[in-house]
């Protein structure tokens, strides 16, 4: 939690005031507060305050996990090209494979500012050391496009809890937000930014309320 308020709140100071770049006294005051404000320091569960770190860990993961349930196997009962019938059909860019121009794209269209994975690099760097790391970057999306990259061992993250309020200590009161590292983002970035290019084909008009451009009226 640490290394994503004190990144963000770089990343605003930053944007503020273009001397935060030193190692001020007012920035690291600013920083411990924001700190103290978003630590985690009880967990109430069925009117019980757990302090011990290892106590919270098993009462925030007990409670996500009855929320996600527990996995099991799916299988489609119907054909998805009969969905589809009248509508335009999507092209083939979808499942083309990853170019390096789409692969810059997605890395700088991303918030330079975000907070790291638990890699330890975040989108600035991989913005600039492009020239440097791109080859393997590119390694790792072409693995991906052919399903030989074992995505269980770059596809990690923290999870990271954020008081929905002041003050909040029930197990119900965080959001949580994962920190992933950068690498499987771009991959996703990437598919993301031409399912945009296409949805709005795939998307009967009358469905108006969820793409961009359209409204609910």
């Amino acid at each position: 939690m640490s290394s994503y308020c004190s990144c963000s709140l770089f990343g605003h100071l930053r944007n503020k005031d273009p001397n935060s770049d030193s190692n001020t006294q007012f920035f690291h005051a600013h920083a411990t507060q924001r700190l103290r404000r978003n630590t985690t320091k009880v967990v109430e569960v069925d009117g019980l305050q757990v302090t011990a770190h290892e106590g919270k860990v098993a009462a925030l993961t007990s409670f996500y996990k009855g929320i996600l349930g527990e996995p099991g196997d799916s299988s489609l009962s119907f054909d998805l090209g009969t969905l589809y019938l009248g509508q335009k059909l999507a092209s083939d860019r979808l499942t083309a494979e990853f170019s390096t121009e789409e692969a810059l794209l997605a890395v700088r269209s991303m918030n330079s500012n975000s907070a790291p994975g638990p890699d330890g690099f975040g989108p600035s760097f991989y913005g600039a050391a492009w020239d440097t790391i791109k080859d393997d970057v590119m390694a790792l999306l072409h693995g991906f496009f052919d399903g030989s990259v074992q995505l269980d061992r770059v596809n990690r993250s923290y999870m990271v809890l954020l008081p929905k309020k002041p003050g909040a200590v029930s197990v119900d009161a965080f959001r949580p937000i994962c920190l992933q590292n950068c690498s499987v983002k771009i991959a996703a970035k990437i598919l993301t930014t031409r399912m945009q290019q296409e949805i709005s084909e795939l998307i009967d008009k009358v469905q108006t309320g969820f793409l961009k451009g359209r409204t609910i009226a």
